[in-house]
């Protein structure tokens, strides 16, 4: 993906026309939807933080918007399907041996489907 600095040198080579300098590009502005879904995301965040407050059980790890966490699978019906999470998370067991205490979570809001980028 080229970024807006890259809009004169496209314009100067003859790749884009002028009148793309005027334009405003919205690729990297939030969407009606990019609100409430990040809003979703951080209270689920902030209830694993609270619930493991005073207990064995502590938020590990967390991430989230993380492009190294896309993946793609190949279905026998529908060819290749987009994987992506919407957070990664670890939680531990303060209170169990050290190779059992780590429980893995990718966490993905259902109710739209994945699009792929391109």
């Amino acid at each position: 993906m080229l970024g807006p600095r890259s809009v004169p040198a496209l314009i100067q080579g003859g790749y884009a026309p002028q009148d793309l300098a005027d334009k405003r590009l919205r690729e990297t502005e939030w969407k009606d939807l990019t609100i409430p879904h990040t809003l979703l995301v951080a209270s689920i965040k902030t209830k694993l933080l609270l619930f493991s407050r005073g207990g064995p059980i502590k938020l590990a790890q967390w991430q989230h918007d993380n492009l190294q966490l896309w993946d793609s699978v190949e279905t026998p019906n529908d060819g290749r399907q987009p994987i992506r999470p919407d957070a990664y998370f670890v939680l531990q067991h303060t209170g169990r041996p050290a190779a059992k205490d780590r429980h893995i979570f990718f966490w993905r809001l259902m109710s739209a489907p994945c699009r792929t980028r391109g």
